[in-house]
């Protein structure tokens, strides 16, 4: 079965608690900046937000797609 899931996002998060990491990382397929400042992030296993003044920035990294050898 393949993912519909073809990039991780890693998003940096602001004014999180000392026990807590600032970074979370993410897996999807649609990414999404909208206009009121919040990310969205759809994956095949759900979807994330993360709304303004939460996050400052983020990393896109495209996931390998195995070749089918056809």
């Amino acid at each position: 079965m393949s993912s519909k899931d073809h990039f991780r996002v890693t998003v940096s998060r602001v004014n999180e608690s000392a026990n807590k990491d600032p970074y979370v990382t993410v897996s999807g397929f649609s990414l999404t900046v909208r206009e009121d400042g919040g990310l969205s992030i759809e994956g095949e296993g759900g979807g994330r937000s993360f709304g303004e003044g939460t996050w400052d920035g983020f990393e896109f990294a495209r996931i390998a797609i195995p070749s089918l050898g056809v």
